[in-house]
């Protein structure tokens, strides 16, 4: 696994992005995901993950900026 990747879970429901979470691995991605998905209807709410990547250089940015 690529430790510079994130893993984003959203939340949309009735087609209205309600939420975004960061994970660090995509397990715990998903394990959010199957909580979240117990309280949706699933004929106008839906979730997905998707993986981005972050270069060393963003990260230390980030992390010096503060």
């Amino acid at each position: 696994m690529n430790q510079n990747s994130i893993w984003i879970l959203v939340e949309v429901r009735s087609g209205i992005p309600l939420s975004a979470k960061a994970f660090t691995e995509k397990g715990l991605a998903e394990t959010e995901e199957r909580k979240v998905r117990v309280q949706l209807n699933l004929e106008n709410d839906e979730t997905g993950i998707f993986k981005i990547e972050l270069s060393k250089e963003k990260i230390y940015a980030q992390l010096t900026s503060h």
